[in-house]
């Protein structure tokens, strides 16, 4: 980052709203110190299929204490060409014309596709509850990591999936909309994918791999006694 730019604020959490083609990552407010003006920048995801070249925001400010600030800024990222799993926005200024502004409600307001589809619903974003680390399975995460393998997947196992009210996360840390049948990022399918997260199955997939670890290490030692 440019000396030019001070860091504020940091927004870490991801959005999302029930059927958003995007998905927000993470964002930052910064002061421009030579305009003494304030900006703001967003990471978005494409996270559906079709090609995305258009996306408009509404952003309501709010100071600190949470008090509603009059009027709203309003910003297009033009000229895009995302394909599923892109990101944007991380270079684009967006500029915010209150400085007391700390606090942010986002509405994507429209998305256009390549194909010239046209969403406009006012999608207001909030937080997501994130997913559990792989870790958190124990003794049963390398065990649910190798059937994963053998599902097929070639994405990395990172988190253990769950399902929430609109959206599933994959173990490889993608979200989808509920009417996903497989991950956009990783192609497993969701029913395989919650299938494996069956503990009882787990116990005796991982006992079946203790004792075909047993017998290789046995044969192993009867070969070097030959």
């Amino acid at each position: 980052m440019s000396d030019r730019y001070k860091r504020l604020i940091s927004y870490n959490n991801q959005m999302w709203s029930k059927d958003c083609p995007i998905l927000f990552v993470k964002g930052a407010l910064l002061e421009d110190t030579h305009n003494k003006q304030n900006i703001l920048q967003f990471q978005f995801q494409n996270i559906q299929d079709d090609v995305i070249i258009a996306v408009k925001l509404n952003i309501k400010c709010y100071d600190l204490a949470g008090t509603s600030i009059d009027g709203i800024v309003s910003f297009t990222y033009m000229d895009l060409s995302l394909v599923r799993g892109e990101t944007f926005g991380e270079q684009s200024a967006i500029y915010v014309p209150y400085s007391e502004a700390r606090l942010f409600d986002i509405t994507v307001s429209q998305v256009i596709t390549a194909e010239r589809k046209v969403i406009d619903n006012d999608l207001n974003l909030s937080q997501i509850i994130p997913s559990k680390n792989i870790s958190a399975l124990g003794v049963l995460s390398d065990e649910f990591k190798r059937q994963i393998s053998k599902s097929g997947c070639q994405g990395e196992v990172v988190f253990i999936p769950v399902q929430r009210d609109n959206y599933w996360y994959c173990c490889c840390g993608a979200l989808n909309n509920n009417s996903r049948t497989v991950c956009w990022k990783c192609s497993i399918a969701k029913k395989k994918l919650f299938e494996l997260l069956n503990k009882e199955y787990l116990i005796e997939q991982l006992d079946i791999y203790n004792q075909e670890q047993k017998a290789l290490e046995l044969e192993r030692e009867q070969i070097e006694k030959q």
